[in-house]
């Protein structure tokens, strides 16, 4: 019912600052004049009154009946069940300080993407007191691989899993062991040097197995969980405590601007860009590409977030929606991206508009982006830019808010559950099972054929 127009004029909506992110959004389709129709548009959905019954802990995640409480995790005065679990990693780490080289995080999705991305961009600004280490993957050579970097007597082990029943994460571990014992130690002894983060009663809850576990509530879901004990953990043993708080309060700080009206909310901003692009444009796909080297882990993260929050076509009641929702998402690092998918961004058959992530200091890098950014405009082909202040911890902690709060937006304008994931849940349980007779010939074929 809103006309529409996707031709870009200019320069026609200034940019709009938000704590130490500020987005460019003049080289979209996001005129200032097609602003009063979103506005329409979030009044007709009730936007805002449906953030603040998320914010409120109602259980909005009604396909698993939780609550979402993410944003608890980095307010100043957060439920004690949240205080106690921070304050028991920060005993942790001053118990252990110096007792460690090297920590290894094992786990899937999203108990490793934020964390490797957060942990990866830090040390562009901030000494490493730990070596930091992942495994993601059931991969015998990844494993090995990384295993063979560590000093075994010295190193960390963190196992992530909120069912404490994720099968590839049992996977690792057992690998881990079997490396363990095969390497002259003592099976008895890794329990000293491993820490479980899952949720209570689940069977990776164990003093036996573990010298501490620590909690991760139901009602965080794992790709919002970077600010949780997740992240914080690790962050804290390799950074040091104080530069996760700082994530903490930067998050906070955007968490508190989602509140502001559209003219003046960089999430809500770009929720309605994506709805422009997804709804209105008919572009099924769109890159994320940040140009810095410190943030070289961001577009897996971002990408996940997105994907299997909003990559889902059924509503919140249950109906099929008659209109596309989240679009396919592509990334990218900064030039080596322009000499490697940038053609078919500036002259594909299909638009594909660009999320820029750029650092205001870094001119050389930003001179890239203004120059694909005009030129992709020539086309007509659209572009935003989000300039971050620097790559400090406190603005990380803004640029994640910014991210799962433009999520948010984005299901409530779809009127999608943005926090379950039930399609990869059907693949978790034919996995355990391997019943469905198809799983047998499927597999028997593939294995055979070698």
């Amino acid at each position: 019912t809103h006309t529409f127009n996707s031709k870009i004029i200019p320069f026609t909506s200034p940019p709009i600052s938000n704590g130490p992110l500020t987005l460019h959004y003049g080289l979209t389709p996001l005129s200032h004049d097609l602003l009063p129709s979103f506005q329409a548009i979030i009044k007709e959905r009730h936007i805002i009154q449906k953030q603040a019954l998320i914010l409120s802990e109602t259980p909005w995640n009604t396909t698993e009946n939780r609550a979402v409480c993410h944003h608890l995790l980095r307010h100043p005065h957060p439920p004690q069940w949240i205080k106690k679990e921070h304050q028991k990693w920060n005993t942790f780490y001053t118990d252990t300080k110096n007792q460690f080289t090297d920590i290894v995080q094992i786990g899937m999705g999203g108990s490793i993407l934020g964390p490797k991305a957060i942990i990866h961009a830090l040390r562009a600004q901030y000494k490493q007191h730990v070596t930091p280490h992942f495994i993601s993957s059931i991969d015998p050579i990844e494993i090995n691989q990384t295993l063979k970097q560590l000093p075994l007597s010295s190193t960390l082990f963190v196992i992530v899993s909120k069912s404490g029943t994720t099968i590839e994460t049992h996977h690792i571990w057992n690998a881990i062991k079997n490396y363990w014992t095969a390497h002259g130690h003592l099976l008895e002894t890794l329990p000293h040097q491993s820490v479980s983060i899952t949720c209570p009663k689940s069977p990776i809850d164990d003093p036996k197995q573990f010298r501490e576990c620590f909690y991760i509530d139901t009602t965080i879901g794992g790709r919002f969980s970077v600010t949780s004990v997740v992240g914080g953990l690790i962050t804290s043993v390799v950074y040091g405590p104080t530069h996760f708080d700082e994530i903490l309060e930067g998050a906070y700080q955007l968490d508190q601007m989602a509140h502001f009206p559209l003219e003046k909310n960089i999430s809500l901003l770009s929720a309605c860009l994506t709805i422009i692009y997804c709804n209105l444009c008919d572009y099924n796909a769109r890159a994320i590409i940040p140009y810095s080297a410190a943030l070289h882990n961001l577009p897996d993260y971002l990408q996940q977030l997105l994907c299997e929050s909003n990559g889902k076509q059924i509503s919140k009641n249950g109906t099929l929606l008659p209109y596309a929702t989240n679009p396919a998402i592509m990334t990218g690092i900064g030039t080596d991206a322009q000499h490697a998918t940038f053609q078919q961004f500036h002259q594909g058959s299909t638009i594909i508009p660009i999320d820029f992530i750029g650092i205001s200091n870094n001119t050389a890098l930003n001179n890239h982006i203004v120059a694909q950014s005009l030129a992709l405009h020539q086309n007509n082909r659209p572009s935003s830019i989000l300039m971050l202040k620097n790559v400090s911890a406190t603005t990380l902690g803004a640029l994640i808010s910014h991210y799962e709060n433009t999520v948010l937006f984005e299901g409530l304008l779809w009127g999608i559950n943005s926090f379950d994931q039930p399609g990869v849940e059907l693949g978790k349980k034919i996995l355990s099972t391997k019943s469905d007779p198809l799983f047998q010939q499927l597999f028997s074929q593939i294995t055979g054929a070698l």
